[in-house]
């Protein structure tokens, strides 16, 4: 079938209307001028609805997610203006370059879907909205080049429900119990080798042109067949400790086991998976998505001969039953 048409629709307010906000209340008479610009942020955040209920976690956190600080500087604002022209001006074609590696079925009838995307100025924090489209921090001291090329990359994530399976889009609102927590897991790992599949060379590019990276923190361990060796055990570790019993404890800790910033679990795994699939099965394989489990993707690198799939499966492939068949 023909590759989906894929749009973006980007909101820009929130940059202008919080740096007027940070402008008014740096003049107050404030004793403290950074805590007045920290309550007055906090306020628009939780007020704006347009940013879904992720809003509440940023308000609360603001110091965790947002130097105001630094925010209080002019440089400040003119490295924002030109990440948000980067993103105004390069969207469309990141949107045509994710196209091609979206499922060959179309996500809508039209064959043409747009993505709706937030900017928010310095914020370091990007998530999906419900009923589609994101919010997107624009990270200071980011590259134009990595902000797009990340942008890019979310786009995979936010379209990648429209093709869940019943069971996967099951597992998600189920994440507590055993097998939901299982299966979407396998999910993350999946989409989250295509989705840098679909930007590794960029991201090689950028390897090769600069040193540190803001939102592909991960970047320089892409390829380390070592750190992505121990990542399969800290993954195989955590599927076998799963259990009706142990759930509940895995799942409160579970963002933070497989996104840990010094062994980032899912991206690498699924980065190296996604390559090997590729390799043996062809690129068209690995992006037929629509309709299939997540158990299939890990099926299709089972049966690469890739040298790690015993750090991922076991030695005596002993997961393989586990994550590799559907049950249920």
């Amino acid at each position: 079938m023909a590759t989906a048409t894929l749009r973006t629709r980007i909101a820009d307010e929130s940059v202008d209307e919080m740096r007027e906000i940070v402008t008014a209340s740096s003049r107050t008479r404030s004793p403290d001028p950074e805590r007045a610009v920290k309550d007055a942020l906090a306020a628009y955040i939780r007020q704006n609805t347009a940013l879904g209920d992720g809003r509440h976690v940023l308000a609360d956190r603001l110091d965790h997610y947002l130097d105001v600080r630094r925010m209080r500087e002019s440089s400040f604002w003119e490295h924002q203006e030109l990440l948000r022209k980067a993103v105004l001006g390069q969207a469309p074609e990141a949107a045509r370059n994710m196209a091609r590696y979206l499922p060959p079925s179309p996500p809508d009838e039209t064959g043409e879907t747009t993505v709706g995307i937030r900017l928010l100025p310095g914020v370091r924090l990007c998530y999906g909205l419900d009923g589609g489209g994101q919010v997107f921090g624009l990270y200071d001291g980011a590259t134009p080049a990595e902000t797009v090329l990340f942008l890019e990359h979310t786009y995979y994530h936010d379209l990648s429900t429209r093709w869940n399976t019943p069971r996967l889009d099951r597992a998600e609102r189920t994440a507590q119990t055993a097998e939901g927590l299982l299966v979407w897991t396998l999910g993350l790992i999946r989409n989250e080798g295509i989705a840098n599949i679909a930007v590794l060379d960029g991201l090689e590019r950028l390897r090769r042109e600069q040193t540190g990276f803001s939102y592909f923190t991960y970047a320089g361990l892409i390829g380390e067949e070592a750190a992505t060796a121990r990542a399969m055990t800290a993954f195989r570790t955590l599927v076998a400790d799963l259990s009706p019993a142990t759930a509940a404890r895995i799942a409160v800790n579970i963002s933070r086991v497989l996104k840990n910033p010094r062994l980032p679990v899912i991206n690498l795994i699924g980065i190296h998976m996604a390559r090997a699939v590729i390799a043996h099965h062809g690129l068209p394989t690995l992006l037929n998505v629509d309709g299939q489990e997540p158990e299939d993707f890990f099926a299709l690198y089972a049966a690469t001969g890739d040298s790690l799939v015993p750090e991922l499966l076991g030695p005596h492939r002993e997961l393989e039953e586990r994550v590799c068949r559907v049950r249920g």
